[in-house]
């Protein structure tokens, strides 16, 4: 595997984390995208792979090496 390849690969089992422990304790739809705004991890599966152009209430950076990306938070209706 690449170099490349292996921080992506970080990045997706940090993302999943995140998604998780967020989701538990906010009760909130929870997304994890990269630089490029293509979800990576969410609380909808469906959404995964898709660019997220919704709404949503918070963005957080997140960087895991050399990867970036968001934390995107939207409440539940």
């Amino acid at each position: 595997m690449t170099r490349e390849g292996t921080a992506l690969t970080r990045f997706k089992r940090v993302a999943k984390v995140v998604v998780q422990r967020i989701q538990e304790v906010l009760n909130a739809r929870v997304f994890v995208v990269d630089d490029r705004a293509i979800v990576v991890m969410g609380t909808e599966d469906e959404t995964i792979g898709q660019c997220f152009d919704a709404p949503s209430n918070l963005r957080l950076p997140l960087q895991v090496e050399q990867q970036r990306g968001e934390v995107i938070l939207r409440a539940h209706l």
